[in-house]
């Protein structure tokens, strides 16, 4: 009786040990994700900040209103919101000096840089980042482009005018921003955790007030 007794104490002990062990295990596993997906996210975001501290924009005069049926300004910026597999993010487009392309091209000149979101083949989400030169047919290729954050959930970019008015669309091309650029851009990144959520902003170092 007494082994018995004894045998059973020892298993509780042991089976409060197992749980506390399992739930240590599960909540370092979770912080380790937690830093991991921080971490991505700071250098997708920094990235972003490093292109959009050497935006390129065509000043006035050389940059006037164009006539209705003009084509569109190919250094404009332009950011809207688009539906991705049933998801809705942003997307935001722009010229700058800041290159970063892979393999033995060499870096330089202005780009065009694309930053969009697409669906992988798990059905998550992945955002990316297009260089190409200005005007070069086919801005996008999922096959090619770079994926800066994978398994994303949301990414939003909020623009701030010059009176300080907010929206999630732009264009520096259209009469309902007055051909101006935003003052700033707010980014937000949102990973599959509850506390995932990355935001950052951007303030451009040229201007482009509103033309008549």
């Amino acid at each position: 009786m007494e082994v018995m007794v004894t045998l059973v104490v020892f298993s509780i002990v042991m089976l409060t040990l197992f749980s506390s062990f399992q739930a240590f295990v599960s909540s370092g596993d979770a912080i380790t994700r937690g830093i991991h997906e921080a971490e991505r996210a700071r250098t997708a975001l920094e990235r972003m900040g490093e292109d959009l501290e050497q935006v390129h924009v065509i000043q006035p005069p050389r940059y006037g209103v164009s006539a209705f049926d003009a084509p569109p300004d190919p250094f404009r910026m332009a950011g809207s919101r688009t539906r991705v597999g049933g998801a809705v993010f942003s997307r935001l487009e722009f010229t700058t000096f800041s290159r970063v392309i892979a393999g033995p091209e060499e870096a330089r000149g202005i780009s065009k840089i694309t930053y969009y979101v697409r669906q992988n083949p798990d059905k998550g989400f992945d955002l990316c980042r297009s260089d190409r030169e200005p005007g070069t047919p086919g801005e996008e290729d999922p096959c090619r482009d770079p994926v800066l954050m994978e398994e994303i959930q949301a990414f939003d970019i909020e623009y701030t005018d010059s009176r300080e008015e907010t929206g999630t669309d732009w264009d520096s091309d259209s009469d309902d921003t007055g051909h101006a650029l935003p003052v700033s851009l707010r980014m937000t990144l949102k990973t599959g955790d509850p506390t995932g959520v990355f935001e950052t902003a951007v303030f451009l170092p040229v201007a482009r007030g509103p033309l008549e």
